[in-house]
């Protein structure tokens, strides 16, 4: 289970942790208090570019554009500010996952050629592959909202986080384990995220309680994540050690993989 996988694992396995929550009635607790909320972008790409238009026969701008015009709307409408972050440079630590993300890609976008040329159809939405330059498109969009934009160095997760302490913000919007792990001050689900006429719904998750279920505490996270594997580790490298905890009796260990 790398650390992608363990973000699914909390929502489904420990309810009791993860709250739904209204954006509205979050910002009339906070009175007086910032209501200013990080956007991981990346984790809520398909509320701004998804699967539901088209995708394959053109870059379809304009309606990215509106997409991100009612993304900040919405907010603005119940007394929220965003702020949209995404992902910079490629560490030269993470290489290797770069390298791994950009073949699964490629992979992608040939399925989805190749079933056009012989189906002439339109792909399934399994096949859906974002364009290469999106991330530069939304950035230009977001600015275009008057929306504050930042864009990591290093490593986002780390910097989303350390911006939202630093200016004692409402907290994150994202999807990976990460935030979890590094304590967000508040951490909601941009997965869970809907987003209607007058109301913002997610689930807002309680990290103390994710802590005590996981029997985890604070200074055993680092190595916590690195058994896991994670960008710098991969799950390869991990592979024969995480096998060899099933014990030789385990009925998934007993499996030949060929």
């Amino acid at each position: 289970m790398s650390l992608q996988d363990l973000q699914s694992f909390l929502e489904a396995s420990f309810s009791d942790a993860c709250q739904t929550i209204d954006f509205k009635d979050v910002t009339k607790s906070k009175s007086g208090e910032s209501t200013v909320v990080i956007v991981d972008v990346k984790s809520c790409s398909r509320h701004l570019y998804g699967p539901f238009i088209d995708w394959v026969c053109g870059g379809q701008w304009n309606q990215m554009l509106r997409n991100v015009e009612y993304f900040v709307r919405s907010f603005r409408q119940l007394g929220v500010e965003p702020v949209a972050f995404f992902d910079g440079e490629v560490n030269s630590l993470k290489l290797h996952q770069w390298i791994k993300t950009e073949e699964g890609n490629r992979r992608q976008a040939y399925q989805a050629l190749s079933h056009v040329m012989k189906n002439a159809s339109y792909p399934s939405k399994k096949m859906f592959f974002p364009p290469p330059v999106l991330d530069s498109c939304l950035r230009l969009a977001f600015r275009s909202c008057g929306v504050s934009v930042c864009v990591s160095l290093e490593d986002l997760h780390k910097e989303a986080l350390s911006f939202c302490r630093k200016q004692n913000l409402l907290g994150i919007i994202g999807n990976h384990a990460d935030y979890v792990l590094l304590n967000a001050p508040r951490y909601f689900s941009a997965e869970k995220l809907k987003i209607e006429k007058r109301s913002i719904t997610t689930v807002s998750f309680d990290i103390e309680k994710l802590f005590t279920q996981l029997q985890l505490q604070q200074n055993q996270v680092g190595l916590f994540a690195s058994l896991l594997g994670n960008p710098l580790i991969s799950e390869e490298h991990l592979a024969q050690f995480h096998w060899s905890l099933l014990g030789p009796e385990h009925a998934v260990a007993k499996l030949q993989v060929k």
